[in-house]
């Protein structure tokens, strides 16, 4: 297994945090910080994994723990009954989705992460402190520098 770690480039750590400020928002409208106080905003981590989810959507987690899924093609959104989150973004939402996933999968101008695997992105997550991808064994990992 080979990681290659670059710095967490500011427009790829916008770009997670206004997907994971979406999610926050739609755990907020059902009130999942008041009913939940230990599932706090700084723990939450958006994931992919190819094979195991549709290709147009990815996870909400904390701590392991799915908490919902959207879709960037629907907008359809799918969580435990138990959340009774809405079952839909916003196009305002979903223009923000989209030009998120643009910007997380950009490796340089007019190139994706793909083409710096030379193939396809099996799995992906980012949170505060990081976005990873990786195809086969091999990993390429954005680090906020540590103190920082």
């Amino acid at each position: 297994m080979s990681t290659k770690t670059k710095p967490y480039f500011k427009y790829k750590q916008q770009a997670v945090q206004s997907i994971l400020d979406l999610a926050w928002k739609l755990l907020t409208e059902v009130g999942v910080p008041t009913k939940h106080p230990n599932i706090v905003r700084e723990e939450l981590e958006v994931y992919h994994e190819r094979g195991e989810m549709n290709a147009d959507e990815f996870e909400i987690s904390w701590r392991g723990h799915t908490l919902l899924v959207i879709s960037t093609a629907s907008g359809e959104v799918k969580s435990s009954s138990k959340l009774n989150i809405r079952n839909a973004i916003t196009k305002e939402e979903w223009l923000i989705l989209f030009k998120a996933e643009k910007d997380i999968f950009r490796y340089g101008e007019g190139i994706s992460i793909a083409w710096y695997f030379k193939c396809a992105v099996e799995e992906w997550y980012g949170n505060e402190n990081e976005l990873a991808f990786r195809a086969g064994s091999r990993w390429l990992r954005y680090a906020k520098a540590k103190g920082t």
